[in-house]
């Protein structure tokens, strides 16, 4: 497994990070970052995107208090609940997807949570696209191995032991 330093993954994608994520407090304490290779569809069960879903199947913010991270592997079930312009630009990565004019191969960062799974920090349309095309995949997730504390990533509230 190949790693990568906090400057690294700063550099690589601080500005596609859109959560409430602690940069200055990831960079201080040198939280360690693994970059892991997916290529296979079982893989989309242990990833949570960073769209909420009430009980009531209403997309919501992530500080609802009954809010759900959605799991990718799930994408059938919440996607028709997704607001229209979300689902228009899935639906036309897709397509770029399934005509090959969309590369196959990329990269997204992640947060590491509890049961194996992992919290993607950016990236959830071309995701939801590609789990949606059936495409096959080459991924390189950056996987920050820090602490299960909103205070290093506010949507962590959800993971945390209550």
């Amino acid at each position: 497994m190949a790693v990568v330093t906090p400057k690294q993954f700063h550099a690589k994608f601080s500005n596609g990070i859109c959560g409430m994520f602690n940069w200055q407090r990831f960079l201080a304490d040198k939280w360690p970052v693994e970059i892991v290779e997916l290529t296979d569809r079982q893989a989309f069960a242990n990833l949570r995107l960073s769209w909420f879903l009430s009980p009531d199947s209403v997309f919501v913010a992530f500080d609802e208090p009954r809010a759900t991270p959605v799991r990718l592997d799930d994408v059938q079930n919440w996607y028709p609940f997704l607001p229209r312009e979300q689902r228009n630009r899935i639906e036309q990565m897709k397509r770029e997807y399934l005509e090959g004019s969309r590369k196959l191969e990329f990269e997204f960062p992640s947060y590491a949570i509890p049961t194996n799974e992992h919290l993607v920090l950016d990236a959830n349309h071309r995701l939801s696209a590609l789990a949606l095309s059936g495409a096959s995949f080459l991924l390189h997730m950056f996987v920050v191995k820090g602490p299960i504390d909103p205070g290093a990533l506010a949507d962590l509230r959800h993971f945390c032991l209550k």
